[in-house]
């Protein structure tokens, strides 16, 4: 299990705006060895001692997955199935809100621009 974070915080709101920042991105990646993927995500803190790895992503662990006070907003590239999480397949994206049980998901694909 690893992370690696920003080294300062980057603000979403403006003060001086009604709307929240608006950001995108886009890159392309292979995971080849076995394993239950990686996550980037969005979180006030970078204290994440409690952390477990595996199906946990190194985001949750048994007792705080799921809670509201994790204030964790993360996007899940899944390469395990965990039917513990309801996850749709062993090769997915998922939109996660302070836990493992996606809002949202896809399966994941590989995606070329060439004609």
């Amino acid at each position: 299990m690893g992370q690696a974070f920003h080294g300062f915080p980057i603000p979403f709101n403006n003060p001086n705006a009604s709307n929240p920042l608006s950001f995108s991105t886009s890159f392309v990646f292979s995971i080849d060895a076995p394993g239950h993927g990686l996550t980037f995500m969005i979180s006030p803190s970078m204290d994440f001692t409690r952390a477990m790895p595996s199906q946990f992503l190194g985001l949750f662990n048994t007792s705080n997955n799921g809670n509201s006070t994790n204030r964790i907003l993360a996007v899940e590239f899944d390469t395990v199935k965990s039917n513990e999480f309801l996850d749709i397949d062993g090769n997915h994206v998922g939109i996660d809100v302070n836990g493992l049980v996606s809002v949202e998901s896809a399966p994941a694909a590989f995606y070329s621009n060439r004609q």
